[in-house]
């Protein structure tokens, strides 16, 4: 990993990337607790807080990558943290903890990596602990408070809304909307290919599983030929049906049938081509999703269910709730030139009122002109979306291979009156912002979400799960978690 740092000895979130360098791996086994161990204990009675902070949000962050990377990813930090406690003098640090940049930039980070996840998730809402100005505490009482910072986000999000879900085991990995449509996706294991599989199943009684399947492999990689076929345990189950997306093909219903029995039971699910070139299928962790998915749908106990059937009646499954609908307000052509609305974009006003919103601390373009911060006091972007209303933008943060805009709605004169939307934003036309985020610079895991005007707020009218970072292309499958009828 690469990094450089400001006068502060923090490291600029904006600079830190990853690179293909040689990283010494931990020992095979280490988990994220022996991590954060590591990061916690092995410090000197020197400690600082701020720096344990940093530490365990960074981590936490990448903690969401494979296992491989999740080593890289630990020894990397632990790396990084002993370069920034060494060499750095107290005088350094109270000039940044003076000039409140440490928790500035703190609460950037926990917002990006809090996007990486998920954009506008129904889990109850974090935010971010205070971090306290003074620089030195016992390492007694730093332990404690650090293992707090990272564990209590975690014990919040581990409570899902009743109506989504979101969850993995090992390679298997399921997303359920608000109408309780679940996705389950299972990947290849790690370095095994591209082979990718997805299983479909709407909420409500008497719903069939849909299974689809999808071979992408790089160009480094075999590419397939000709016809692919479907192996269960070296039985042949037919020709897979390719549909209009590239490398994905549709299975019948007897070929998702021997998929279930074989996810379930005993593995050996792999796909050939004409040439005979084989692609295995990972099992592990299926019977857990699938599990998980017949519990979130209501379906235990009944002959539909896949992991526990019974024999309650299928009345017993509730029904789907239905799709929320939003009506879409009409907004003006954004690209014409309005006198009016250039002005408001030089307002000190109008900046002024947008720092006083919640999470505008966290936006590094509403700070006062910084040379350690390239953003700050970024020009506004202000777009007519009423008579009465605007919609005001500026550029928060950049990373390495993300990005974040902060948008607010805002009376079209004094007193604004401004409203937070969001801080994650990739984008804006036509009255919806959007958002769109890596999980990892491959590009083989992606989130995204969608915020839509209705006449007197953004609405979030969808979000997309990420996913598992294992190498299947990042726009194979859609995962909802959130999904709307836009009228």
């Amino acid at each position: 990993m690469t990094s450089r740092h400001n006068k502060s000895g923090i490291p600029s979130q904006r600079k830190v990337a990853y690179d293909d360098g040689e990283v010494t791996p931990l020992q095979k086994g280490r988990s994220l607790g022996d991590c954060i161990t590591l990061v916690i204990l092995q410090r000197t009675p020197r400690f600082s807080l701020q720096h344990t902070v940093f530490g365990l949000l960074q981590f936490r962050g990448d903690a969401r990558l494979g296992s491989t990377d999740l080593h890289r990813a630990c020894n990397a930090r632990l790396s990084q943290l002993d370069r920034l406690l060494s060499g750095r003098n107290n005088q350094q640090r109270d000039r940044a903890h003076r000039h409140g940049q440490t928790t500035r930039r703190l609460r950037r980070l926990w917002h990006h990596h809090q996007a990486v996840r998920s954009f506008s998730s129904p889990s109850p809402a974090i935010t971010m602990p205070a971090v306290p100005k003074h620089s030195k505490l016992p390492m007694r009482f730093a332990q404690r408070i650090s293992l707090l910072v990272l564990v209590w986000p975690l014990a919040s999000e581990a409570t899902p809304s009743p109506k989504q879900l979101e969850f993995h085991h090992l390679d298997w990995f399921v997303a359920c909307d608000n109408t309780r449509t679940c996705r389950a996706v299972g990947y290849p294991a790690d370095g095994e290919g591209t082979l990718s599989v997805l299983l479909t199943r709407k909420g409500g009684p008497g719903q069939a599983i849909q299974g689809r399947l999808s071979l992408r492999p790089a160009e480094s990689q075999t590419q397939p030929k000709g016809a692919l076929r479907l192996h269960i345990q070296q039985q042949d189950v037919g020709i897979l049906a390719p549909t209009k997306g590239k490398g994905t093909h549709i299975l019948n219903t007897m070929q998702t049938s021997a998929l279930l029995s074989a996810l379930v039971r005993d593995g050996g699910i792999s796909v050939t081509d004409a040439a005979g070139h084989r692609w295995p299928l990972s099992d592990k962790g299926a019977a857990a999703v699938l599990l998980k998915i017949d519990e979130h749908q209501g379906r235990l106990g009944t002959p539909g269910a896949v992991m526990r059937k019974g024999s309650l009646p299928e009345t017993r499954v509730p029904a789907a709730p239905p799709m929320p609908v939003v009506r879409k307000a009409t907004t003006p052509n954004s690209n014409l030139r309005d006198p009016a609305l250039a002005r408001l974009a030089i307002s000190p006003a109008l900046r002024s009122a947008l720092r006083t919103t919640p999470n505008a601390d966290g936006c590094e373009g509403l700070m006062e002109a910084d040379a350690d911060a390239p953003l700050s006091n970024s020009p506004l972007e202000v777009r007519r979306l009423d008579a009465q209303h605007v919609l005001v933008s500026v550029p928060c943060w950049r990373a390495a291979y993300n990005f974040g805009d902060g948008y607010w709605i805002a009376r079209s004169r004094a007193p604004f009156r401004p409203q937070w939307v969001t801080d994650e934003a990739t984008g804006y036309d036509n009255g919806q912002i959007t958002a769109s985020k890596l999980g990892r610079s491959v590009g083989d895991c992606i989130s995204s979400a969608t915020w839509t005007w209705n006449g007197s707020d953004f609405v979030a009218t969808s979000e997309m799960a990420v996913g598992l970072c294992r190498g299947v292309p990042g726009d194979t499958w859609e995962l909802p978690r959130l999904v709307s009828e836009i009228r």
